[in-house]
C-alpha cells in the first residue's frame, strides 16, 4: 500500500494489493464477554469439540485465540464470522477440535479475545474430571421405631460423585 499526502493534508491510498482491507471505525472499542461451552465427542469419537462464544464487542474485527498452559493452539480451529446483533455489537464463535491424545494430556483450555495483546479477555475451561459413581447411604429408622409408629421417614445420602450433577 502506498499512501500519498497532498499539500492540503489529505491522504490518498494509491494502491490496493491482494488481500488489503481498510476498516474505518471510531476509536471506542468495547471488549467482549467470552464464554466456553462444555465439551462433547465428535462423531468419530477420536476428538473433543469445545466452543468459544465471543459476545457483545465493537468494532467487528477482533483477535481470538486458543491456548493451554503449554502454549498457543493453532490447528483444529474453525472460526465463524461475526454477526451484528440488535444492540449494534458483534458476536462470533470459534470451535476447537482437540484430538483425544491431546485432550487427555491437558486439563485447562483458554479462549482469549480482544483488540490488543496486552488487553485480552480470557476465559478458562477446566476439563471435567472422570466420572465417579455416587456412594449411597440409606437413612432408615431402627426396627423398634418402625414397629411402634404408623409412619416413617426414610432418607438417602448421596456423596463422592463426579461430575457434580447426576
Amino acid at each position: 500500500i502506498v499512501l500519498t499526502e497532498w499539500e492540503d493534508g489529505a491522504v490518498c491510498l494509491e494502491y490496493w494489493g491482494a488481500g488489503t482491507s481498510l476498516t474505518v471505525t471510531s476509536d471506542i472499542k468495547t471488549l467482549p464477554s467470552v464464554h466456553i461451552t462444555s465439551s462433547c465427542n465428535t462423531e468419530s469419537g477420536q476428538e473433543i469439540s469445545v466452543l468459544c462464544l465471543v459476545k457483545d464487542y465493537q468494532p467487528q474485527i477482533i483477535s481470538q485465540t486458543w491456548s493451554t498452559s503449554s502454549g498457543d493452539i493453532t490447528t483444529g480451529i474453525t472460526k465463524y464470522p461475526p454477526v451484528l446483533g440488535q444492540n449494534n455489537k458483534y458476536t462470533m464463535s470459534s470451535l476447537l477440535r482437540v484430538p483425544m491424545a491431546d485432550w487427555n494430556r491437558n486439563n485447562v483450555y483458554y479462549c482469549k479475545a480482544g483488540y490488543k495483546p496486552d488487553n485480552m479477555v480470557t476465559t478458562a475451561f477446566q476439563k471435567p474430571q472422570a466420572s465417579r459413581a455416587p456412594q449411597l447411604i440409606p437413612l432408615v429408622p431402627s426396627p423398634e421405631v418402625l414397629h411402634n409408629q404408623t409412619t416413617a421417614v426414610l432418607g438417602c445420602m448421596i456423596s463422592g460423585f463426579s461430575p457434580d450433577n447426576i
